[in-house]
């Protein structure tokens, strides 16, 4: 009897050992598991979300300047003529290209333009359709070319001349044999009614006010001949439509990161940081960012986001504002993520 209770208190005791070893086992690894997860949280709270974040309201309100004009104290004014700040005692030029859209736009495109081109190629299916269904042989202006993807399709249908604000990317376009014109799309270098077609594709939306979103149609109408048509496409805020940027946004006004990815493949991060960092300390945007988790450099477009029925009305607006225009709607659609719009010049 003594020696049958002896092994059963020896049998408890190592059950007992096990379950504590276990225990110890399980407790370690919960520990590792939230010390990784803990890695994990710190990670990405490094690492620059992809996702859009409003525009800070003090962006609307904010002029460029050049650093070689001076401040005229009476009329808020440089003197080059252009607003540089917001003042109620000032009078502002709606037409003074706002720092969201010098900054954000215009510097953004300047930098990041050699890895854009890398993504758009060719005019999306419908912008084609639209441009082989005018005359052969007809004159397309393309108002904010960008990189020329456009260009090529054109030319096989007529003739085409782009413009645009980025340098970096005219630089791309002249390089393929391109005609560009470095040119404000507010204020077009070219006479009344020269084009058949005109192109306005992915402009609208990096405009910032409606008055000023009202100058770019009516320009693009106006050197518009009678009879011919302008598309114009703009990012739409309804993204969930058909649409393959995965973008979802909060608000109207915002500010979409773009990475400028670097380095070679299967190059270490600490590679891909440094060089992140020299496009950084290159490029003409002063506000980018290096991602240090994802070895990259990035930097922020300024976005207006439509709502479905907002260009009908800004156009229709424009019209009635601007008697000398004579136009109308003749179609608009959702089409990836864009609202689109094609009008005629009567």
């Amino acid at each position: 009897m003594a020696a049958h209770n002896k092994r059963e208190l020896k049998r408890l005791k190592k059950a007992e050992k096990k379950a504590a070893k276990e225990l110890r086992k399980k407790e370690r690894a919960a520990a590792q598991a939230a010390a990784e997860q803990a890695r994990i949280e710190e990670k990405k709270a490094k690492a620059i979300s992809a996702k859009s974040t409003p525009l800070p309201p003090s962006y609307f309100n904010t002029y460029s300047s050049s650093s070689k004009n001076r401040l005229d104290a009476t009329t808020g004014r440089d003197d080059g003529g252009y607003a540089v700040a917001s003042n109620k005692r000032m009078r502002i030029n709606e037409m003074a290209t706002p720092f969201c859209e010098t900054e954000h736009v215009q510097k953004v495109y300047d930098s990041i333009a050699k890895q854009w081109h890398g993504t758009r190629y060719k005019p999306w299916p419908k912008v084609a359709a639209f441009i082989e269904r005018q005359p052969k042989g007809s004159l397309f202006g393309d108002i904010g070319c960008g990189n020329g993807k456009n260009w090529f399709a054109c030319v096989d249908q007529g003739y085409g001349v782009g413009s645009d604000f980025s340098m970096a990317l005219l630089n791309i376009c002249n390089g393929m044999g391109q005609e560009v014109h470095s040119a404000d799309a507010l204020h077009l270098p070219y006479r009344d009614n020269i084009f058949d077609a005109v192109l306005s594709i992915a402009v609208l939306h990096h405009i910032s006010s409606e008055s000023r979103r009202m100058r770019l149609m009516s320009e693009a109408v106006r050197v518009l001949r009678p009879g011919g048509q302008a598309l114009f496409y703009a990012w739409a805020l309804e993204q969930e439509l058909a649409s393959r940027s995965g973008h979802v946004f909060q608000e109207q006004d915002v500010l979409v990161p773009w990475h400028v990815k670097v380095g070679e493949q299967g190059a270490k991060t600490e590679e891909r940081v440094k060089e992140a960092r020299e496009v950084v300390e290159r490029a003409v945007a002063s506000h980018g960012e290096v991602d240090e988790v994802k070895g990259a450099a990035v930097f922020q477009r300024y976005c207006h986001v439509y709502e479905k029925g907002e260009l009908e009305l800004l156009f229709e607006r424009m019209v009635r504002e601007h008697p000398t225009v004579e136009a109308r709607i003749i179609d608009s659609y959702h089409d990836s993520g864009n609202w689109a719009m094609c009008v005629e010049k009567m």
